[in-house]
């Protein structure tokens, strides 16, 4: 069992994820959770099987107001012609459960990072550095609901074992 190396630093946060909806569907019609969504995933589903290729954050921004800028309007364009027969869908996740007391700007970039970092894969587009990780001492990510393709957990720091 891995147990944490300095529990006076350690840091836990619980995401919860939504079942993922094409793309397209999403832009006319958010999810309910759209306004208190921290964490976005696009996915490529091929044969009911989805490939992770896109992770973002929002923070004071709503998940469709993020998904319709510009920049993001390019990447879904390239996504689809790259990955003709996957439907892009849409994922948000927002924290349920953390050991810190407000949410701040910091916390979500750090959180998404992590994420990135531990779900990498050769489909990914993130062009995000995870080397500035803002952690420090330990943190654990635990993702809940629909998750998948993420890893359940995602661990930074030292641990022991």
């Amino acid at each position: 069992m891995i147990q944490k190396a300095w529990s006076e630093y350690y840091q836990t946060f619980n995401i919860k994820w939504t079942r993922g909806i094409p793309l397209s569907k999403y832009i006319l019609k958010p999810h309910s959770l759209n306004d208190e969504a921290n964490f976005y995933m696009v996915t490529g589903v091929y044969n009911r099987i989805p490939k992770l290729l896109y992770f973002g954050m929002v923070f004071q921004q709503d998940v469709k107001t993020r998904l319709c800028q510009k920049d993001h309007k390019g990447k879904w364009d390239n996504l689809k012609g790259k990955f003709k027969n996957h439907e892009l869908c849409v994922s948000i996740g927002c924290i349920v459960k953390s050991s810190r007391s407000r949410k701040n700007d910091r916390m979500i970039k750090s959180i998404e990072k992590l994420l990135i970092f531990c779900n990498d894969n050769e489909h990914f587009v993130n062009s995000k550095s995870t080397s500035d990780i803002l952690f420090p001492g330990q943190a654990e990510i635990i993702n809940q609901g629909n998750y998948k393709p993420l890893h359940k957990n995602c661990l930074w720091g030292a641990f022991v074992k």
